[in-house]
């Protein structure tokens, strides 16, 4: 079976990711360089399918950059030092953080799955959406 390994950073173009501010406001992040290498991936034969350091923490701070500080570390139980460190690319996540995020984000959950190479019936997005909905109707008991 052949492993999965991810595009050059040259093969992708720029992510730009919408951003929250801290103050509220919208910005958009170009995010480029070694971000790039964890976003798309690949079948490729030559590789043993074993996830770098630098691949993980690449995709969880791209992730982490579409969520405002405290958002974040609501979502994760992580501190606010923490966050920020996961969103500068200066720190990765423990199991225990990621599956915590995973719990607590249907959408997170969809990308992290795929990321991981699970293979999705639709976009992230569109799953998340329906998860969310099936979970409130389920809760009132419908």
């Amino acid at each position: 079976m052949a492993g999965l390994a991810y595009a050059h950073p040259s093969e992708l173009p720029p992510v730009v990711v919408p951003r929250q501010g801290d103050n509220g406001e919208t910005a958009m992040l170009k995010v480029e360089g070694k971000t790039n290498r964890s976003l798309q991936p690949t079948e490729d034969p030559n590789t043993s399918g074993r996830v770098s350091t630098a691949e993980l923490v690449d995709f969880l701070q791209v992730r982490a950059l579409k969520y405002r500080v405290k958002d974040l570390c609501t979502l994760t139980g992580l501190s606010e030092k923490a966050v920020i460190n996961l969103r500068t690319g200066e720190a990765g996540a423990s199991a225990q953080t990621i599956s915590t995020w995973c719990r607590n984000d249907p959408a997170f959950r969809a990308e992290y799955f795929y990321w991981c190479g699970g293979r999705l019936e639709g976009e992230p997005e569109t799953l998340a959406a329906l998860n969310i909905a099936i979970n409130n109707i389920l809760r009132r008991g419908g």
